[in-house]
C-alpha cells in the first residue's frame, strides 16, 4: 500500500512539474561574433551581446533597457517585443556612439520566424569611442551560466559598464543588474513577459 501511495505521489508531482515547464524560461549565453570573427568584433566601435532563449509559454516576449549612473536610475525604456509563437531563438544587442547626435545608438535584434526583427534607439550615454572626450574604460557584463527562470520574472541578460579615466573589470560572480547599478555609468538589458 505504501508503494502504491508513493507511486501516486510521484505521478502527481510529475504532472505538476510538467505544467510548470510550460512557463519556464531558459536563457543561455551566446555570442554575436564567434570563432575568428570574435577577434575583430571588438574593433568595430561597437559593444555587442547575444543570448539564446528557450520559451514555450504563451506570453509576449519583451525587452527593456535601463541606464544607471552612480547607483541612480537615469533612464529606462522599452525595447522590442514579439509574440511567443513567432519568436526564434536569439536576441542580440549592439551599442555604438553616434557622434553626430552626441547619443549612443542601440540596436536590438530578435530572431523572428525565418528572419530578424529589430529596433534602433538613440539613448543618452557617454562617448565611449570618441577620442575627443575624456577617456572612459568600459566592458560588457555578460552571462556566465545558463539562467532558469519563470515567465513571471524580469531577467537581466546583458549589460555594459563604464568608468571615467579607468577600467573596472566586471566581477563574474555578481549579477548583471547589480554590476550595472554599481558602476559610474551602466546600461542593462532585461527580458520580461506579458
Amino acid at each position: 500500500m505504501k508503494k502504491v501511495l508513493f507511486y501516486i505521489l510521484i505521478l502527481v508531482l510529475s504532472f505538476t512539474l510538467m505544467g510548470c515547464a510550460k512557463n519556464e524560461v531558459v536563457i543561455k549565453p551566446s555570442k554575436l561574433f564567434e570563432g575568428d570573427t570574435e577577434k575583430i568584433g571588438a574593433h568595430l566601435d561597437m559593444i555587442t551581446g547575444c543570448i539564446h532563449l528557450k520559451y514555450n509559454g504563451e506570453k509576449n516576449i519583451r525587452t527593456k533597457y535601463e541606464i544607471w549612473e552612480n547607483g541612480e536610475l537615469k533612464e529606462s525604456g522599452d525595447g522590442i517585443s514579439v509574440t511567443a509563437d513567432s519568436y526564434g531563438k536569439e536576441i542580440s544587442i549592439s551599442i555604438k556612439d553616434d557622434i553626430k547626435t552626441n547619443t549612443m545608438k542601440m540596436k536590438l535584434m530578435v530572431e523572428y520566424k525565418e528572419g530578424y526583427a529589430g529596433i534602433t534607439k538613440h539613448i543618452e550615454g557617454v562617448n565611449l569611442f570618441n577620442t575627443n572626450e575624456e577617456y572612459w574604460g568600459f566592458a560588457p557584463v555578460e552571462m556566465q551560466d545558463t539562467i532558469y527562470a519563470s515567465d513571471d520574472d524580469e531577467i537581466a541578460v546583458w549589460g555594459v559598464t563604464a568608468s571615467k579615466g579607468k577600467y573596472n573589470a566586471p566581477k563574474e560572480t555578481s549579477p548583471i543588474d547589480e554590476e550595472v547599478r554599481g558602476a559610474e555609468w551602466g546600461l542593462v538589458l532585461k527580458l520580461y513577459f506579458e
